[in-house]
């Protein structure tokens, strides 16, 4: 499993492209938990993502990767 919170505020995660998750995308409200299951035929590689969080009426956006070594 994969799990994401934010404490910051509202938050969002998608990949892009191939999803090596179940779910491809979640959204949670703030301190809330986005936990997503490593499907079981995922090869090992990096799987970039987008992590965007609202702050106030700010909204801040950063594209980092997740590697799978072995599942």
């Amino acid at each position: 499993k994969i799990k994401w919170t934010c404490s910051n505020g509202d938050f969002a995660v998608q990949f892009n492209g191939i999803s090596p998750t179940e779910k491809r995308k979640d959204k949670k409200p703030k301190t809330g938990l986005i936990d997503m299951k490593i499907r079981a035929d995922v090869g090992p590689g990096a799987y970039k993502y987008t992590v965007a969080v609202a702050v106030g009426s700010d909204v801040f956006i950063d594209d980092p990767e997740i590697i799978i070594d072995v599942v």
